[in-house]
């Protein structure tokens, strides 16, 4: 687990950002995420955004 899948998480969220009224502000620290975590997390964004669009 790097800081590289957070910060692709991070970017993905972002990318999401226009189009939801709220403001998504994350902060991770890679050291205490898990790759399941990012995994899980990424496949809800995922989801989220094929509903959403």
């Amino acid at each position: 687990m790097g800081a590289a899948s957070v910060d692709l998480l991070v970017q993905r969220i972002n990318e999401g950002k226009s189009g939801i009224d709220h403001k998504v502000n994350i902060c991770f620290d890679a050291q205490l995420i898990e790759r399941e975590t990012v995994s899980y997390a990424s496949s809800i964004i995922d989801k989220y955004m094929h509903i959403r669009y």
